[in-house]
């Protein structure tokens, strides 16, 4: 029994690692997809043979440390969960605060995840770095990272909504014959149908909540990568493909024309 906990402690780090080694090849690609474009002039790449070296090599143990506070943070959580404690409202409590505290440490380990993928530095010097960069450019992050999780999340709602009808069409017609039944099979059927369409949805769920998860990972390195890029060069990037630079052009500009008004009123 005290084998136990040690052991579903180590699972949950072993997934953890295995999702931000992931997440972290996803960043690397776009982050060098980003840094080796320059608009007209120059066409990137996406480095992901080289995020697949640097995630199971350079920084294997960087990003083993990120998983590891999460799942020690995850394991504390869960630990007073299952307490049996007589004051429920103390219980409740600190089961807000341990998820706060799990949240922030979620989002601490993807931004050194990203700025990690840029830099090359260590886990901490990233955090850092990453969180300060964040605190700069805070509302633009805010917004970015908003609409790309509802699109994110339209979409895996759309592939279980489509993989569910498919499996329903499938399990009421494909195999439906013109035998009149009586008795418990239909009922059996209708059953087994639902229970077809559920599991369908669910498996739907975590496979396109997986793949589609990676579109996010890259938006938040694409991020960072164009905050220091304004960063470096006077709040105009340098960096970025021809669309991405017609577009921030158009945004800057609009910000010019604002900022124009609202001094003049």
């Amino acid at each position: 029994m005290a084998a136990l906990p040690a052991l579903l402690f180590s699972g949950t780090w072993m997934l953890l690692f295995l999702r931000d080694q992931l997440g972290f090849i996803a960043m690397f690609s776009a982050s060098s997809y980003y840094f080796s474009s320059e608009g007209d002039l120059q066409v990137g790449s996406a480095g992901v043979m080289e995020g697949v070296k640097l995630a199971h090599c350079t920084h294997f143990g960087s990003i083993a440390l990120g998983s590891l506070l999460k799942a020690a943070i995850s394991s504390v959580r869960y630990t007073v969960e299952t307490l049996e404690e007589d004051n429920a409202v103390v219980q409740c409590l600190l089961s807000c605060v341990l998820g706060c505290v799990e949240g922030a440490i979620e989002m601490l380990d993807r931004t050194a995840l990203a700025n990690m993928a840029i830099s090359g530095d260590s886990f901490c010097k990233s955090a850092w770095a990453g969180f300060m960069i964040s605190l700069r450019h805070l509302s633009k992050f805010f917004y970015s990272q908003l609409v790309a999780g509802s699109l994110v999340g339209m979409g895996i709602f759309m592939i279980a909504l489509l993989n569910t009808g498919f499996a329903f069409v499938i399990a009421q017609y494909a195999f439906n014959n013109d035998t009149d039944v009586t008795g418990l099979l239909p009922t059996a059927m209708l059953i087994g149908t639902g229970v077809v369409c559920f599991l369908s949805f669910l498996v739907s769920v975590a496979l396109s909540s997986r793949f589609l998860g990676l579109f996010d990972e890259a938006v938040l390195a694409t991020l960072q990568c164009v905050a220091i890029d304004m960063d470096f060069n006077n709040g105009h990037p340098k960096y970025g493909s021809a669309s991405f630079q017609t577009n921030i052009q158009i945004i800057l500009d609009r910000d010019v024309d604002t900022e124009t008004k609202t001094t003049s009123y």
